[in-house]
């Protein structure tokens, strides 16, 4: 082999030899094996337009699964590509990708669908939470600045803190662990999660400062 090989010679391969293969958009898609329920594995391999075969392609697995060959985009990883030279060809990816899926096909785990209406609702859930929470924070802050500018006796500052029905300790960190949560089981994304969290974090400092200027009395709901 000389290492030249065009896209056409490539698919004249394939109608020959692959049937279960087809062209979309510049790409080769097919089957390449089963899950353990008896789901198809639909590999998409990727060429490099106008440096194939001196540039591997790149090959992702659209069937939803996790494998350890597999990153979260589905991009698959194989010693093939890996060591990749210009005598190598799509028979030979696609003859390495089923080979690796049948000799490892225990460790084929299907991910299971997004319910998106249980997410909406998740979500739903968690922002009525915050706003209520934003509305507690608020109406507290109000209160105990409107103290502090009323009494200016250190001693009936703390009676005042005392009585007063204000945002815990313990109510913030809830909130924050709640946040967390959603954000692990990806019903809020990676900015809202931040923005929420450095949010609420400062708050729970404001408490956790206005405690101590209490005397170490908890601020109770």
């Amino acid at each position: 082999m000389n290492g030249e090989v065009s896209f056409e010679e490539e698919l004249t391969w394939l109608v020959d030899n692959e049937p279960t293969f087809f062209v979309e958009n510049k790409s080769f898609v097919g089957k390449v094996g089963r899950t353990p329920n008896g789901k198809d594995i639909i590999l998409e391999i990727i060429l490099p337009s106008n440096y194939y075969p001196f540039v591997k392609p790149h090959v992702l697995v659209r069937t939803p699964i996790k494998h350890p060959n597999l990153d979260d985009d589905g991009v698959l990883s194989l010693q093939l590509l890996e060591e990749w030279t210009p005598v190598y060809r799509l028979k030979h990816v696609i003859g390495a990708a089923r080979r690796l899926f049948l000799d490892s096909k225990q460790l084929i785990v299907e991910k299971k669908p997004v319910d998106k209406k249980r997410v909406a609702k998740e979500y739903d859930t968690l922002q009525n939470r915050i706003e209520a929470m934003e509305q507690r924070v608020s109406d507290t802050s109000d209160e105990m600045v409107n103290a502090y500018n009323m009494i200016g006796d250190d001693e009936l500052t703390k009676e005042v803190y005392k009585n007063k029905k204000a945002v815990s300790e313990a109510s913030i960190l809830n909130l924050i662990r709640l946040i967390e949560i959603k954000f692990e089981d990806a019903v809020i994304d990676e900015i809202v999660f931040f923005k929420l969290y450095k949010k609420y974090m400062r708050e729970f400092y404001i408490i956790t400062r206005q405690e101590k200027s209490n005397g170490g009395h908890a601020i109770e709901l």
